[in-house]
């Protein structure tokens, strides 16, 4: 089964796209804090909402992971991840991680 980790400090958004991702038969792990990744697990896609992380730990694992990402509200962009703004709704972020993980 396909596997997708969730960061975000907002746990609506990571309960509302793990519950999408279950229908569409997508297993995730959703955290709060981008250090607590476990860098053995084997993930397809990473989606990482930056409202409230530290910023440099984002850039130090962009730089770092060869998965797949989808950065909502990054200051920046590189060629690793795509990047969504906000406004956007969960069905948003299912299609693009959909799109994505096909």
């Amino acid at each position: 089964m396909r596997k997708v980790l969730i960061i975000s400090k907002e746990w609506k958004l990571r309960s509302y796209l793990k519950a999408e991702l279950l229908e569409r038969q997508v297993q995730s792990v959703c955290l709060e804090n981008i250090d607590d990744v476990d860098n053995e697990e084997d993930f397809v896609l990473g989606f990482i909402d930056c409202k409230d992380q530290d910023l440099s730990q984002i850039k130090k694992f962009i730089n770092s992971t060869k998965m797949k990402l989808i950065v909502l509200d990054y200051p920046s962009h590189t060629n690793q991840m795509i990047s969504l703004r906000r406004p956007v709704t969960i069905g948003d972020c299912v299609q693009k991680i959909e799109e994505v993980i096909k």
